[in-house]
């Protein structure tokens, strides 16, 4: 709603505003969305891609802080497989 879209230009590159925006967009069922915004946060890596690692475009690519890390993780290991499984079953 209003208050997503105003977060999101508050902090259009804040990890966390961009992560919490997927995770209200996965609960309420817009799967698509939801995977947009945590591809944002932390992509996953396109194994057609050997070359290079698309990790590295994330928000979360270079920051140290151990919450943007496991949030990283928590997002590639849960909730983008989740989505994904969603967005077949749904095809």
């Amino acid at each position: 709603g209003e208050y997503f879209a105003e977060a999101e230009n508050l902090a259009p590159h804040g990890y966390l505003t961009v992560a919490n925006v997927g995770w209200h967009k996965m609960h309420i069922g817009e799967f698509a969305e939801a995977k947009d915004y945590f591809d944002r946060v932390s992509p996953l890596d396109d194994p057609d891609t050997p070359d290079k690692d698309e990790r590295e475009n994330g928000l979360v690519a270079h920051r140290t802080e151990q919450i943007a890390q496991d949030l990283a993780r928590h997002i590639r290991e849960s909730y983008l497989p989740y989505i994904n499984e969603q967005l077949e079953n749904n095809e």
